[in-house]
């Protein structure tokens, strides 16, 4: 099972943390490691990324 986690900065200066397939079955410590919270229960990948998306890419004001 894979476990990869990258973070990495756009060219606007945004953190962006990319996770591989096998992000619902990371243990919640490593998701909380990156200041994530465990979306393991999440079935569709769809609905995972859109999670995702709202932790990682907060509205910038």
């Amino acid at each position: 099972m894979s476990r990869n986690v990258n973070i990495y900065k756009s060219s606007n200066g945004r953190q962006y943390v990319r996770v591989s397939e096998s992000y619902r079955n990371a243990d919640d410590d490593m998701l909380a490691a990156f200041g994530l919270k465990p979306l393991c229960r999440l079935e569709e990948k769809a609905s995972l990324r859109r999670k995702l998306r709202l932790k990682t890419f907060p509205p910038m004001a």
